[in-house]
C-alpha cells in the first residue's frame, strides 16, 4: 500500500464510472492525512478493496461484475445509497462520541518512539489522563471502522461478534500500520484466526494469502476465501491446528515477520509453557508480535467491582451451558510477567485501551476524581485504565528499541497517611452503622476462633491437615460456626461436594451428623481413604463413609428426588467451566421439597473490597492468583461477584435466597482492606455508589432452600 504515485491514486478515483442513475461517488478528500504520517490514507484508499471492486467498474461494465451492474442497475443503485448512509452513520456516531466522551485517536510515534495521541486527552485532576478508560472517537477511527465492515460485509462475515469488537479491530490495524507500514510482502502467523483478520489483512494491507500462516485450536480444515491480487480471484487458505500454549509449532525458525495473536492468551489455562519461546524462535531478528487480551485490572473493573457486578470482560459471553472459556483476563504485571519469564522475549511497547463503551454504564464512577485519584496515589498508573491489553513484542536479542512506560503522576501531598496497626485505630467512617463494616475484616468473633481450633485439631487428629491448610484455619472456623447456628444436622441426611473427606470428618464430629447419614459427591479421585465412624443409629458399629465420583457441574445426580436435608458445598462452583445452570437444577431436585431443604455454599467474591487494592497495584482482581504457575493449570475458572453469583443460584426457581453476605478469611489481606477502610473520602464515595458492606468481603457465604420447581 501507498506505493503507487499520488497521481495516478487521484486519477483512478476521479474516473471510476457509476451506472447509469446511481449516486455519485461520496468524496473522501475532508479526511485527508487524517490516518497519520506516511500516507497511511492512501494505503487504506488503495487497498486490495479499492482494486478489485472499483478497477472493474473503470471498464465501464465489461467482465463479470460489469455485467452484472448493467443488468441490475436499480440493486446497484440501492447499494450506493447503502454506502452512502454507511459512511453517514459512520460520521454521525463519530460526532456522537466525540459529544459524549473522549476524543482521542491511536496516536503515533514521535521522533523519539513517544506516543503522541491526535487529538486531545481526557485529562483529569491533577495531571491525571484517563482518557484509556473510554471508547475512542476521532474521523481516523470512524473512516478505518467503516472499511473494516465494507470488507467483512462482502464476505458474509458480518454477526453479532464483528458489532461488539468493531472498534478493538480498528484500533489494533491502525496501531498495526504505525509499527509495519508495509506488511505486503510480510509473511505472516496468525494465531487463533479463522475467518475475520485473515480477510482484513489481505484487504486493508494487501497480503497475499499464500504468506498467511492460520492455526486455530480446533481441528484443522479450510479457512474463509481471501482475495489474491496476483491471481485476481479468491483462494481458500488452510487452517492448521495448533495448540500455541503448550504445542511445538510446525514453523521454520526465524521465517516469521509478524505473528498477530488476538484475543488469545486469556484462553490459556495453564500458561505460556512453550508458547514464548516458540515466538521468538520462528520470528525474525526484527519480527513483532502484536497481542491483544483484557485488562483485568482496567479502570472500568474498579467501578464494576462498586456496583458489585463481575469485573470481567467476558461476562457477555456467559450463558447457561455455554463454556466460560475466559479463564484469566490479565492484569498489566501478570501479562508482562508472562511474557518476559524465560527471557525469550522483550516488550517494545505496552499500550492500554477501552473498544466496548464499558465507560458508558459506569462514567459517574470512571470520572470520579476520588476515585481514580485514590488508585494514583496508591501506584496505580493510568497508562493501565483501559479494558485491553495491546502489546508489541519482539525477540530478546532485537534491535528494536523499547519503549518506555510512562510514570505515575505525582499527586500533591496530602499529609501523612494513617498507619495499619488494628482495627480500634480506624478513623470515624461517615456511614450510619460503623460495625457493618466488619464483612470487609477478619472474622473476630470468638465462636468463630474456637470453631476454628476445633477444627484444625478434628482434621489433625484424622491426618488430613497440613501446613499447606493453614491459610483456610479462620474461614473453616467461619464455616463451623455458620452452620451449627443455621439448623440442626444431627437427624437430617447430608450431601457434601467436593473431593476430599475434610467436611465430611468435620460434619461427623462437629455437626453431630450420623455418619450413615453422609453421602460425599466427589468431582474426582478422593486423596484420602474413606476414614471409619461410630454410627449411633446401627448400634455403635463402625460405619465407613460412602462416596460417589461424578461431574456435579454437568451430569444428573445418582440420587432420588427429595432424598436430602442438606448440602454442603464449600470452594467448588468456581471451578466449574460451563456455569452452575446443571448444579443448580440438580441440587433442587434432590433437596427435601417444599423449601425444607437447604444448601450452603462458599465461593470467593471478586467483588470483594479489597480488589480495589489489588487493582491499584495492576493485579488482578480475584483469589485465583495464588493457583497461577507456569505449567500448573488454573482453576478458579470463574470467581463471581455477587449480583452475578445471586442471579446463578437462583435463576428458574429450583433454589431460593434465603441468607447472602461476605466475609474475609485470609489473613494477609486484612490490612490492605484496611487502607481503604481507612479512607474516608473513597469509602464514602463507594458507599453513594451503592456498594453494600455486607457484600465487601472475600468470600461469599450463602444459604439457600429448595424452591417451588421440581
Amino acid at each position: 500500500p501507498g506505493r503507487q504515485p499520488r497521481q495516478q491514486h487521484q486519477h483512478r478515483r476521479n474516473h471510476r464510472a457509476s451506472p447509469p442513475g446511481a449516486v455519485a461517488h461520496l468524496s473522501l478528500a475532508p479526511l485527508e492525512g487524517t490516518l497519520g504520517p506516511g500516507g497511511a490514507r492512501e494505503r487504506a484508499l488503495t487497498s486490495a478493496r479499492e482494486r478489485r471492486h472499483f478497477a472493474e467498474r473503470v471498464e465501464g461494465g465489461s467482465g463479470q461484475m460489469g455485467k452484472s451492474m448493467q443488468q441490475n442497475s436499480c440493486g446497484v443503485r440501492r447499494a450506493s445509497i447503502a454506502l452512502i448512509l454507511l459512511l453517514a452513520l459512520s460520521v454521525g456516531l463519530n460526532v456522537f462520541m466525540q459529544g459524549n466522551y473522549t476524543s482521542r485517536g491511536p496516536g503515533v510515534r514521535g521522533a523519539e518512539g513517544q506516543h503522541t495521541p491526535y487529538a486531545n486527552c481526557d485529562q483529569g485532576v491533577n495531571g491525571i489522563d484517563i482518557s484509556n478508560a473510554f471508547t475512542p472517537a476521532s474521523s481516523e477511527i470512524s473512516f478505518m471502522s467503516g472499511m473494516v465492515i465494507d470488507a467483512l460485509n462482502r464476505h458474509g462475515l458480518l454477526r453479532q461478534y464483528i458489532s461488539t469488537h468493531r472498534i478493538r479491530f480498528t484500533f489494533t490495524l491502525l496501531w498495526i500500520m504505525e509499527s509495519m507500514i508495509f506488511l505486503e510482502d510480510k509473511r505472516i502467523l496468525m494465531i487463533g484466526e479463522k475467518w475475520d483478520m485473515p480477510v482484513l489483512i489481505a484487504e486493508l494491507y494487501n497480503v497475499e494469502p499464500e504468506n498467511m500462516i492460520l492455526t486455530t485450536f480446533d481441528e484443522a480444515g479450510t479457512s474463509t476465501k481471501v482475495f489474491s491480487k496476483s491471481r485476481k480471484e479468491d483462494i481458500t487458505v488452510p487452517l492448521e491446528k495448533l495448540d500455541a500454549e503448550l504445542d511445538l509449532w510446525p514453523v521454520e525458525s526465524g521465517s516469521i515477520d509478524a505473528i498477530f495473536c488476538f484475543e488469545v492468551v486469556e484462553h490459556f489455562p495453564v500458561g505460556p509453557v512453550t508458547f514464548n519461546s516458540e515466538v521468538a524462535r520462528v520470528l525474525k531478528p526484527k519480527g513483532r508480535l502484536f497481542l491483544s487480551t483484557p485488562n483485568g485490572a482496567s479502570l472500568a473493573n474498579v467501578a464494576k467491582i462498586i456496583r458489585h457486578d463481575q469485573p470481567a470482560n467476558y461476562i457477555k459471553y456467559i450463558a447457561p451451558g455455554r463454556p466460560i472459556t475466559h479463564v484469566l483476563e490479565h492484569s498489566p504485571n501478570t501479562i508482562r510477567a508472562q511474557i518476559l519469564k524465560g527471557g525469550d522475549l522483550k516488550i517494545v511497547e505496552h499500550r492500554t485501551f477501552s473498544p466496548y463503551g464499558n465507560e458508558r454504564a459506569y462514567a459517574d464512577i470512571v470520572r470520579d476524581r476520588g476515585v481514580y485519584e485514590f488508585l494514583v496515589k496508591h501506584g496505580y498508573n493510568p497508562h493501565w485504565f483501559g479494558d485491553t491489553h495491546f502489546l508489541e513484542i519482539t525477540r530478546a536479542d532485537s534491535p528494536v528499541p523499547s519503549v518506555p512506560i510512562p510514570a505515575v503522576p505525582e499527586l500533591p501531598s496530602q499529609g501523612a497517611s494513617i498507619p495499619v496497626s488494628d482495627r480500634a485505630s480506624l478513623p470515624s467512617i461517615p456511614v450510619s452503622d460503623r460495625a457493618s463494616l466488619q464483612w470487609a475484616l477478619k472474622p473476630a468473633g470468638g465462636d468463630v476462633m474456637q470453631e476454628s481450633i476445633a477444627g484444625v485439631e478434628t482434621l489433625n487428629r484424622h491426618g488430613l491437615w497440613s501446613s499447606a491448610k493453614a491459610s483456610e484455619r479462620i474461614r473453616l472456623g467461619y464455616t463451623i460456626a455458620q452452620l451449627k447456628g443455621a439448623m440442626d444436622f444431627s437427624s437430617g441426611r447430608v450431601l457434601i461436594i467436593g473431593d476430599s473427606w475434610d467436611m465430611a470428618v468435620l460434619a461427623v464430629e462437629l455437626l453431630n451428623v450420623d455418619s450413615s447419614r453422609i453421602t460425599v459427591a466427589a468431582t474426582g479421585e478422593m486423596t484420602y481413604p474413606a476414614p471409619s465412624f461410630l454410627s449411633r443409629d446401627l448400634e455403635r458399629k463402625t460405619v465407613t463413609l460412602s462416596h460417589d465420583s461424578f461431574d456435579v457441574a454437568t451430569e444428573a445426580w445418582p440420587y432420588e428426588s427429595g432424598a436430602f436435608d442438606a448440602i454442603l458445598c464449600f470452594g467448588v462452583v468456581e471451578h466449574f467451566e460451563l456455569g452452575p445452570t446443571t448444579f443448580v437444577e440438580e441440587a433442587g431436585r434432590v433437596l427435601a421439597p417444599g423449601g425444607q431443604g437447604r444448601m450452603f455454599l462458599t465461593t470467593p467474591n471478586s467483588g470483594a473490597l479489597v480488589n480495589l487494592w489489588k487493582i491499584s497495584q495492576a493485579e488482578i482482581p480475584a483469589l485465583n492468583v495464588k493457583y497461577q504457575g507456569v505449567g500448573k493449570k488454573i482453576t478458579n475458572v470463574l470467581e463471581y461477584a455477587p449480583k452475578w453469583l445471586a442471579w446463578w443460584l437462583t435463576v428458574g426457581g429450583f433454589l431460593k435466597m434465603v441468607d447472602h453476605h461476605t466475609f474475609s478469611p485470609y489473613e494477609q489481606l486484612e490490612d490492605k482492606a484496611q487502607v481503604i477502610l481507612r479512607d474516608d473520602a473513597l469509602l464514602k464515595k463507594v458507599l453513594d455508589y451503592g456498594m453494600q458492606p455486607k457484600w465487601m468481603g472475600e468470600v461469599h457465604w450463602i444459604q439457600l432452600q429448595s424452591g417451588d420447581r421440581a
